[in-house]
């Protein structure tokens, strides 16, 4: 685990994963196959990333890259009607959206860990990181659509900003990681998502929450 950071918070963290990763099967009723690749995957993840296996910065590939190519795959896998529907039955657009209320979380572990010194705080609330306004919204969101309040147009346009947002986010936190293609933050680079358990937030959660998205643009209507 991450040395200097309360245990509470890593151990909160990860559970906080695993439940997102419930939400998203019962926001999109995943096959149990894919459960079990998911699931597959975060155990595997769980276990090479307890080593130190990313933690090496020098390492030639980049060791993220046996990380980050999989889940592009995954998140794009989301664009075509083919490919979505290995993880994809249908979509409950009040747990869909709701899903997205995790970014408050998120937002408040990267603030910790920005104090920690193991994020920038470009990272943060504070810094470029606006994903805090969708995690804030998406509740409110996901009432006035379980209501009928909103229309399948203005859910997509909101799911559209949202992806708009998290990309932001994760082309920063990517160019101010400890990797070749390092642009920023150098005095206080983002290292800790090269330790678990917050390896998982590029990892898996992240992901998740940009596949959310697509699918909720991607697929039209109400399910």
């Amino acid at each position: 685990m991450l040395p200097g950071v309360e245990s509470w918070m890593q151990i909160g963290f990860l559970a906080m994963v695993v439940v997102t990763l419930q939400v998203f099967f019962k926001a999109h009723g995943t096959p149990m196959k894919a459960r079990i690749v998911l699931y597959l995957w975060l155990f595997v993840q769980t276990i090479v990333s307890a080593t130190g296996f990313y933690t090496n910065e020098t390492a030639m590939p980049p060791r993220v890259v046996f990380l980050m190519a999989p889940m592009f795959l995954f998140v794009f896998s989301a664009i075509s009607k083919r490919t979505r529907s290995f993880m994809v039955t249908e979509v409950n657009p009040v747990y869909s959206t709701a899903l997205h209320s995790v970014r408050i979380l998120v937002e408040l572990v990267l603030f910790q860990l920005a104090i920690a010194e193991w994020v920038p705080e470009l990272m943060t609330f504070e810094g470029r990181n606006f994903d805090i306004l969708i995690g804030l919204s998406a509740p409110i969101m996901a009432y006035l659509v379980w209501k009928n309040k909103v229309g399948p147009k203005a859910l997509r346009l909101w799911n559209a900003i949202g992806l708009a947002f998290v990309t932001f986010i994760f082309v920063n936190a990517t160019l101010s990681a400890p990797l070749p293609v390092q642009q920023f933050a150098f005095d206080q680079p983002n290292r800790a998502v090269l330790y678990f358990p917050f390896i998982l937030l590029p990892g898996l959660l992240v992901p998740l929450v940009m596949y959310t998205h697509i699918a909720g643009i991607t697929v039209s209507g109400r399910q």
